[in-house]
């Protein structure tokens, strides 16, 4: 179903959840088996707010072994985590609830803060927990995907860490903003995926961090970072971190693969070959990335 909720919202469910659409302020995902949401679109943090109840606080280890500082009530977050470990059924009953949890599953087709300094994080990544699971953001219009977007302040934080794979299909990932843009870390067990939908009309794919608006001042990028087994970007699926404003600095690209890298970008003309990656400052002015 559908779920809008100005005061923000905590799910816990012991199997699967599935929500429509989400309105609101921030919102927690606790689950001990899959995840779907359609779209969700926060646009403040958590008000009037009651730990545990419509926000939470807590630090998340990262596979690298940095930690998050999830704090729904400070900064607008989108926080969903499936195949959680001894997660039961409590708090906001809202959105569908169902079954033990098969799989570890985080679907999504636009998931979207629009407001300064977000927090995205997507995690099934648990060793004691019950089941594995990908994430899977799947877009079906040109501007879905995993989003942070706002003309003021800085970008945020977008962070997807999943045990098997997670594959991004005719969809972005990106932490925009006019000030500074955002970080972006993806992190999988197996493969990291960005294949672009060709079939069904052509729809932007990649993962990037750049100033939102073109300008004269200011407006760094930010940095992407990816480890996996495997990557692969595919039919002009692309990676960006650079600064399109006159003074701004190009942020870095950091990716670790294990095994295999492959990138393949097509153009109109078959026998052109389009960059699948770009990281530079595109004028004189200011520093580009590695």
């Amino acid at each position: 179903g559908d779920l809008n909720s100005p005061g923000g919202t905590v799910i816990r469910a012991g199997g699967n959840v599935a929500i429509n659409d989400y309105a609101g302020a921030s919102l927690h995902i606790l689950a001990g088996g899959s995840v779907d949401v359609n779209s969700a679109t926060v646009t403040t943090a958590a008000q009037n707010t009651a730990l545990g109840e419509n926000t939470l606080q807590e630090t998340i280890a990262l596979s690298d072994g940095t930690t998050v500082e999830v704090a729904g009530a400070v900064q607008p977050t989108i926080d969903i985590r499936a195949g959680m470990p001894g997660t039961t059924s409590s708090g906001n009953p809202s959105g569908n609830s169902s079954g033990n949890g098969s799989n570890a599953d985080i679907n999504a087709t636009k998931l979207l803060i629009d407001a300064p300094n977000g927090l995205i994080i997507l995690n099934n990544q648990f060793e004691l927990g019950p089941t594995t699971g990908d994430i899977n953001i799947t877009g079906t219009a040109i501007g879905d995907g995993v989003l942070i977007g706002n003309v003021a302040g800085r970008g945020g934080a977008i962070f997807l860490q999943s045990q098997n794979n997670v594959t991004v299909l005719g969809a972005l990932v990106f932490a925009n903003s006019a000030e500074q843009a955002g970080t972006v870390f993806i992190a999988a067990d197996d493969d990291v995926r960005f294949i672009t939908l060709c079939d069904s009309g052509f729809s932007p794919t990649g993962v990037f961090s750049s100033p939102a608006t073109l300008g004269t001042i200011g407006g760094d990028s930010g940095n992407v970072r990816i480890r996996a087994n495997n990557l692969d970007f595919s039919d002009g699926a692309f990676i960006s971190t650079s600064a399109f404003q006159v003074s701004g600095n190009a942020g870095d690209i950091i990716i670790d693969v294990a095994e295999t890298a492959r990138f393949d970008g097509v153009g109109i003309d078959p026998t052109t070959r389009l960059p699948f990656a770009v990281s530079g400052a595109l004028t004189k002015v200011g520093n580009s990335g590695c």
